[in-house]
């Protein structure tokens, strides 16, 4: 396990992360934290404007009133 101290950690943490490696985070030279990068599902563009389509339908059929304010339009698109 790679030993990072915590500068090196916030100028390079994209890049820590990237390596998919775990590694611990030393401050003054004592390990203070243990990072576990975990996978993440690789970005799928036709699923993304997909979604991205039936949002923007689901925005054109709502729309907010007294009953069903922008509040509430809010969270059902934030729901689908």
């Amino acid at each position: 396990m790679q030993n990072v101290s915590m500068t090196e950690a916030k100028r390079g943490l994209s890049h820590l992360a990237q390596q998919g490696q775990s590694f611990s985070l030393t401050k003054r030279g004592q390990a203070v934290a243990t990072v576990r990068i975990f996978g993440v599902a690789p970005f799928d563009a036709y699923k993304a404007q997909a979604a991205a389509l039936a949002m923007a339908e689901l925005a054109n059929k709502m729309k907010p009133s007294k009953r069903n304010g922008a509040t509430g339009v809010i969270r059902a698109l934030r729901d689908v």
